[in-house]
């Protein structure tokens, strides 16, 4: 079994100028490597002074491994520094127990499990390398490595203190939803709720309504889920956590929808992405925007859609999240499809089937399959000449296009 430690910096450069730490989380990911007995809050101070002591990466990266030694036993530590200036996870290997495949590696943070966790602020689990589409290029170096999971220190969640557990299984639970596996997912959440309140948690518990609402709405129990969300909203609003309201208030929006009230339904995704436009979420923000874009392309305000989805996809390629500009640019593609516009529809899809950037449980989960029944709908023989040229194209270069057309 093989443990692994990765400490995530954010927002700062390589070359760690004016770098400090405040409590980094250490993640333990595949057989959490075994505790040592040492105060985990002297060890966050010890992992502070060393990266305020040095001010090039090489000697940081020898003392923290020197550090972590007595946090707990590893066959793999990395250090993963966000770079602002071009916008990429460096993730450096300081130690491994084989040859390394790759001592650096930089991605967008939406292809590093490090920079998902800061755009989304939610823990990333992988349960299965082999089988989770989100960060090829890490898997094949774990793989490489022998690593096939990062969730394995959950079979020894029973010996671990509660709000761990409750974190963990939280964790896997949003892993399994990714993936598409519904029912582990609910499962899980339900018991890490059940931790959180044994805990008198009030902000493990909001997220954990939230969530657990979303699979009441996803069984079509439109009642439970809306009884869920709107205790999730109370305990975000007496907390003042904007950034966990948002979420909730999305969630009710589309309950109203779905239930068939549809001016509350627009309020409340209108308000929703207001509040994360003003705390500055843009990945919250550019989704709940396209979420009133496929309002605007039902009643036929395919100007309005379009206007809605330039923002989301100006914001996706900010963030490099190209899941999201998946959905978007499909999104913009139906709606010149609405309007016969069927070679410049052709031309988005074909870079979107051929990024291949969806996964089962997404961020914004929408049905993929009749997204592409849709689209097929309206292809010709000019939707399919320039769907084969869209091919050639990536996400990025077809969100450009789009936000100067």
């Amino acid at each position: 079994m093989q443990g692994r430690l990765e400490i995530t910096i954010r927002d700062e450069p390589p070359t760690m100028r004016d770098v400090s730490v405040k409590k980094p989380p250490l993640a333990a990911h595949r057989g959490a490597g075994t505790a040592a007995p040492a105060d985990l809050n002297r060890t966050l101070l010890d992992v502070s002074r060393s990266t305020a002591a040095h001010r090039d990466l090489p000697s940081l990266l020898r003392d923290l491994r020197r550090v972590l030694r007595g946090v707990a036993r590893f066959d793999r530590l990395a250090l993963v520094l966000h770079d602002p200036a071009r916008d990429v996870m460096c993730l450096h290997t300081i130690a491994t127990a084989h040859p390394a495949l790759k001592t650096v590696v930089e991605l967008p943070p939406a292809e590093s499990p490090s920079g998902v966790a800061w755009q989304t602020q939610e823990p990333v689990v992988v349960s299965s390398v082999a089988r989770d589409p989100r960060f090829p290029r890490v898997a094949e170096i774990l793989a490489a490595e022998g690593m096939r999971s990062f969730s394995s220190f959950l079979e020894r969640a029973d010996e671990v203190p509660p709000l761990l557990r409750a974190r963990a299984l939280r964790s896997f639970g949003s892993s399994a939803h990714f993936a598409g596996e519904f029912e582990l997912a609910e499962r899980l959440c339900n018991e890490s709720l059940a931790e959180y309140e044994r805990l008198a948690d009030e902000h493990g518990i909001a997220v954990l309504l939230h969530r657990l609402s979303i699979f009441a709405l996803i069984r079509g129990e439109l009642e439970p889920a809306r009884a869920l969300a709107e205790r999730s909203l109370e305990l975000h609003t007496r907390k003042a956590n904007d950034k966990g309201a948002v979420q909730p208030l999305a969630l009710l929006g589309a309950i109203a929808l779905e239930a068939g009230d549809r001016p509350a339904g627009l309020a409340l995704l209108e308000e929703s992405a207001d509040l994360a436009g003003r705390i500055g979420w843009r990945w919250w923000r550019a989704g709940t925007l396209s979420s009133l874009a496929d309002v605007a392309l039902a009643d036929g305000r395919v100007g309005d859609a379009r206007r809605l989805l330039r923002e989301s996809l100006d914001l996706g390629v900010q963030i490099s999240d190209r899941v999201g500009l998946s959905w978007y640019l499909s999104q913009f593609a139906l709606s010149l499809g609405l309007e016969a516009r069927t070679a410049e529809a052709g031309r988005i899809w074909g870079a979107v089937e051929a990024a291949n950037a969806f996964v089962p449980g997404g961020p914004w989960p929408r049905n993929a399959d009749e997204l592409e029944k849709r689209m097929l709908a309206i292809a010709d023989t000019e939707f399919e000449r320039a769907r084969e040229q869209g091919r050639s194209l990536t996400l990025e270069a077809v969100a450009a296009e789009v936000a100067d057309s």
